[in-house]
């Protein structure tokens, strides 16, 4: 059968109540949820930051002592080799072996010739004392005497020349025994070996031939440049203002960090400072030694270096975090007294180890926002995080 139809009284009633019900009411957002840090008095130091770069200390070019020909390389390239330990070559030593035998041989023939000597020597002083005690007795003659005379100072001559023989024979033996040794070259130094020059059957020769490089990891160097008027400035410091110790008496703190890292860990001293400043670049290079025991630092790495610009103190510091970029300022958040945000620009000094100075715009008494910063903004009621 057909639904029932609806009077028209009827549903003008029904719309009259659907008309008069509520919409249901917005819930309000929960305040933003933050954390606060008054800014603090720490210690530090003011410096000056650079762009440096690690280079090795005393790197040594390994040349060979002796010429001859390349038997074997026996170091492993870019492995680490140790100061007279590791093998780097081997010449061939034949040559130098049958070197050292000659210079054996003479030296036995020289100590033979001593005893020659000597024994002639004995001899001829017996004849010459008996020619001697004879003539002065009135016998014999005088040209008998002075023969016995002359052959033992022959002999005493003769054994002064073996001796000299024996002493230059010595020197061979030595000086062959030393080229003999010269055949296996040993790292003349620790560090890491670069690639080899040379390779098996090259000939090579004594004091000439680049064979190999070998470049020390602890302690090395960084080195950096400073334009023209950072150096005036770093002279006026030193010399008039005697804020900053004199490098040649007290060596300059100075501390680096690698690209990944974001603590300054490392500290070393000024060692040396470019007497000239090059017209070309309008800089002076300086340059620090730092330990390297982990040798996690190596030739070529690009460093940030921090040189000390003045005597340590207290200073007014935030947490590097809080702080960001608007409208070309550096502001922060700080919280007022009914918890809404306010925006304040501050005037930033140094940073370090994730603390920055703040020389103005907030006070130690300053209730500055911590985190949930992107959350924010002027006026906005927060809720705060103890």
């Amino acid at each position: 059968m057909p639904a029932p139809r609806l009077s028209p009284l009827l549903g003008l009633a029904l719309a009259a109540v659907v008309g008069c019900a509520k919409p249901p009411e917005l819930q309000p957002p929960e305040p933003p949820t933050v954390t606060v840090v008054h800014p603090a008095e720490r210690d530090a130091a003011p410096y000056k930051e650079f762009t440096g770069r690690i280079e090795p200390k005393d790197p040594v070019r390994v040349v060979p002592q002796v010429t001859g020909v390349l038997l074997s390389r026996d170091f492993t390239e870019g492995k680490a080799v140790e100061k007279n330990k590791t093998v780097m070559y081997r010449i061939d030593p034949v040559l130098f072996q049958a070197d050292l035998d000659t210079a054996v041989a003479s030296l036995a023939k020289a100590e033979a010739d001593i005893i020659k000597a000597k024994a002639d020597a004995a001899l001829a002083k017996v004849q010459y004392d008996r020619e001697l005690d004879v003539f002065s007795k009135g016998g014999g003659s005088a040209s008998s005497k002075d023969e016995k005379e002359a052959m033992y100072a022959v002999t005493r001559a003769q054994l002064k020349v073996a001796e000299s023989s024996k002493q230059s024979a010595l020197a061979a033996q030595a000086k062959a025994q030393k080229n003999l040794d010269y055949c296996t070259i040993l790292a003349p130094a620790s560090g890491v070996a670069r690639l080899s020059k040379v390779q098996k059957g090259d000939a090579v020769a004594a004091y000439q031939s680049l064979m190999v490089e070998i470049v020390p990891t602890h302690p090395v160097y960084a080195t950096w440049e400073v334009d023209e008027s950072t150096s005036l400035w770093y002279r006026e410091q030193i010399l008039d203002k005697k804020a900053i110790p004199d490098p040649r008496e007290t060596p300059l703190e100075v501390t680096i960090a690698q690209k990944d890292e974001t603590v300054f860990k490392r500290s070393g001293a000024l060692t040396y400072v470019d007497a000239e400043l090059v017209r070309g670049t309008g800089t002076r290079t300086l340059r620090a030694e730092f330990a390297n025991a982990d040798k996690r630092l190596t030739p070529g790495d690009s460093v940030r270096v921090r040189m000390m610009a003045g005597a340590a103190g207290k200073a007014l510091m935030i947490p590097e975090n809080t702080v960001v970029a608007q409208d070309r300022q550096r502001v922060v958040y700080v919280l007022t007294d009914q918890d809404e945000v306010a925006i304040r620009p501050v005037d930033l000094g140094q940073a370090d180890a994730g603390w920055v100075v703040v020389r103005g715009g907030v006070t130690a008494a300053d209730r500055v926002v911590t985190s949930n910063i992107l959350r924010l903004r002027p006026g906005v009621k927060v809720k705060v995080q103890q």
